[in-house]
């Protein structure tokens, strides 16, 4: 896992999140955060965020930008049905 300010690759988001929608993976590209900064919004994402805030952090600047498109993203999938 890449830990520098290299640019992600659509590969990268997928093997920390699994299977977004383009569009979502698109949006992760585009606002140029960390490999590290997204497993931190992923974290937000699907953990209760009690543990996090008692732990002293704090959601903001880009990570909050990339919860924000990720639980865009699990929210229209909950509401997809075949």
């Amino acid at each position: 896992m890449s830990t520098s300010r290299q640019l992600m690759t659509r590969e990268d988001v997928t093997t920390v999140i699994g299977p977004l929608e383009d569009d979502s993976i698109a949006a992760i590209l585009a606002c140029g955060a960390t490999q590290d900064e997204l497993v931190e919004a992923w974290t937000w994402a699907t953990s209760d965020p009690e543990p996090l805030v008692a732990s002293g952090k704090s959601l903001g600047g880009r990570v909050a930008t990339l919860y924000e498109i990720i639980v865009a993203d699990q929210e229209g999938a909950e509401e997809w049905t075949p």
